[in-house]
């Protein structure tokens, strides 16, 4: 019944394949130095397709975890924020619109995690309310301790999706997958599990295992209505972060 259920809404979500291929556009960006995501046809050989859908996640989480966390240095990921968010610097706060956040992670050979920055960026670009990661524990610039629950310890680049799949797939929920396509453009591997009336979906380059987006959809209507989305604008490994960055770390 559950795979039925995270089918028939996985149909109304995903838009039908047209007649005439059309190049996806990428929304624009509110951030004036921020680039918008590029959705490109997939043109090299994705991973392996597995029949349980859970091992595929699993597989996917992986690739993208050995290729970013396979030597220190620095990771820079931009997110976009949709809705009520639920995570990192914003907890429980409602916005009318979107916003962006930003993080820098300095992480040491085994992919640990040596310190950090996460702030949010305003529409403008600039850099706005932020919190760091540095002798173990998060704390405000000012050098108070953070106490924020949702502020993680370590690098994530599913931000949980995996680990939130094998709770509920314990718990007899049905994770489904399938190939997601616009205008006949393959935007990558799609993932939907049902929590009660909550529907947590993923999608994920199949190349290289990057998340393009989470999306959550409240159904106890009936129909699907967004809750809230996490887009991925940025994901690099870069040689070094800004001297601002640096500044406030130290």
């Amino acid at each position: 019944m559950q795979r039925l259920i995270g089918f028939l809404l996985s149909i109304f979500l995903l838009s039908a394949c047209s007649l005439a291929p059309k190049p996806v556009i990428a929304p624009t960006p509110t951030a004036a130095n921020m680039p918008a995501p590029i959705l490109t046809p997939v043109q090299t050989t994705p991973l392996p397709v597995l029949d349980d859908p859970l091992a595929e996640l699993r597989l996917i989480t992986q690739v993208r975890q050995a290729g970013l966390l396979d030597k220190a240095g620095w990771l820079h990921r931009v997110l976009r924020q949709n809705g009520q968010v639920n995570n990192f610097l914003l907890a429980s706060v409602a916005f009318p619109g979107q916003i962006d956040h930003e993080e820098w992670w300095l992480l040491d050979s085994s992919g640990g995690v040596k310190a950090a920055l996460q702030r949010t960026l305003a529409a403008d670009g600039k850099p706005g309310q932020a919190s760091i990661f540095k002798n173990g524990a998060w704390q405000t610039p000012g050098g108070q301790a953070d106490s924020s629950t949702l502020l993680i310890n370590s690098y994530q680049p599913d931000l949980g999706y995996l680990a939130l799949a094998e709770r509920l797939a314990k718990n007899n929920q049905a994770l489904n997958t399938q190939v997601l396509y616009q205008d006949c453009w393959n935007l990558g591997v799609h993932f939907n599990i049902l929590d009660g009336k909550t529907l947590h979906e993923a999608l994920f380059n199949p190349d290289n295992g990057k998340l393009r987006w989470l999306k959550d959809w409240d159904t106890s209507s009936g129909s699907p209505v967004l809750h809230d989305s996490q887009e991925v604008l940025v994901e690099e490994q870069v040689d070094a972060p800004p001297a601002d960055v640096l500044q406030t770390i130290k």
